[in-house]
């Protein structure tokens, strides 16, 4: 008996009980809640596409993490084969011009402080393989505002993001465009002509030359490059100057 007032006085404590709420008639539960309309099919994939695309591009730079080391360390030697891209080409299954372009990205990101690099990879992959490659070079340069300029490629063309980068570190703009320093025409028909996995290292090899020779001059940079392999074939017991 004294169990049970006991448990009739906390049950006064706790007030009257609420009433169990039913649905009102001819409704069921679900029906008062606001509907959501299916999305058109083709919103639907774009999306679903967009995020596999960006799966890719993480799971691309990671695979490039490991080939990096795998390049390092001459892996391609052991299996029979003399060059990397043959490699990666006919063992691996992967396009070695793509895997390069997949490098430059991976190296540009490695350029900066490591607190900057995770932020720095996720903007990579949302940007996309193309136009990451064009911010790359930013990424590389000490000092310059990356995190701005990756803002700006966001709601830019691929082709907008390499005039910014070009103009921002005083290059040659790609194409062949009207001249804005001696030998940019000449600069501009080599960096069309190398193939796209070249690129990034050729114009990086003369920007190098821009400021050693403290000018922006791509023929004399060239010529400076011509000269010291004319050396190296000497030392080499080749003479071309006779």
């Amino acid at each position: 008996m004294a169990r049970n007032r006991k448990a009739k006085e906390y049950a006064s404590l706790a007030g009257p009980a609420a009433e169990p709420q039913h649905p009102a008639e001819g409704t069921t539960p679900d029906s008062t809640l606001p509907q959501v309309q299916p999305l058109e099919p083709w919103i639907a994939g774009d999306l679903k596409m967009r995020q596999l695309a960006q799966r890719i591009e993480t799971d691309y730079l990671d695979f490039c993490t490991l080939a990096k080391q795998a390049m390092e360390q001459g892996w391609h030697t052991r299996f029979g084969f003399v060059d990397p891209g043959d490699y990666f080409e006919e063992r691996i299954g992967l396009s070695w011009r793509t895997l390069r372009r997949r490098f430059t990205i991976l190296e540009a990101i490695e350029k900066l402080p490591p607190a900057d690099q995770a932020e720095a990879k996720a903007t990579m992959v949302e940007l996309g393989s193309h136009k990451a490659a064009a911010l790359a070079p930013i990424l590389r340069e000490e000092g310059a505002d990356w995190k701005k300029a990756a803002e700006f490629a966001r709601g830019a063309t691929e082709e907008a993001v390499q005039s910014m980068v070009s103009e921002k570190l005083n290059l040659p703009h790609r194409g062949l465009r009207a001249s804005q320093h001696p030998g940019d025409r000449f600069l501009g028909y080599i960096l069309n002509t190398v193939p796209p996995e070249e690129h990034d290292r050729v114009e990086r090899a003369f920007t190098a030359g821009f400021k050693i020779l403290e000018s922006h001059n791509a023929m004399a940079v060239f010529l400076v490059m011509v000269n010291v392999f004319i050396r190296d074939l000497a030392d080499s017991g080749i003479m071309i100057d006779q």
